[in-house]
C-alpha cells in the first residue's frame, strides 16, 4: 500500500511540474538486451545543487533529476 500511495505522490508531482524524474541511486544500464541492470555499472548521482526533492510525507522524501517538460530526449548510457 504505501508503494501505491509513493508513486501517486510522486505522478502528482511529475504532472504538476515535470515531465520525468529519475531518482539518486538508480542504475540505468541495462545488461545484455534485458532488464536486469549492468554488473559493475555505476549509481546515478546528480549534483546536490541541482536537486529536486519530492516529498512522500512528512518523513521521507525522493531526491534526484527533474527533467522539465521542455526536455523532449536523453540518450546516452
Amino acid at each position: 500500500m504505501k508503494t501505491y500511495e509513493n508513486k501517486q505522490v510522486i505522478r502528482k508531482f511529475l504532472k504538476e511540474n515535470l515531465c520525468s524524474f529519475i531518482n539518486n541511486g538508480s542504475i540505468l544500464p541495462r545488461s545484455n538486451e534485458t532488464n536486469e541492470p549492468m554488473i559493475n555499472a555505476l549509481l546515478f548521482i546528480f549534483p546536490k545543487e541541482l536537486e529536486v526533492k519530492i516529498k512522500l510525507n512528512e518523513q521521507e522524501e525522493v531526491r534526484g533529476i527533474g527533467i522539465p517538460r521542455d526536455i523532449t530526449v536523453m540518450t546516452g548510457g
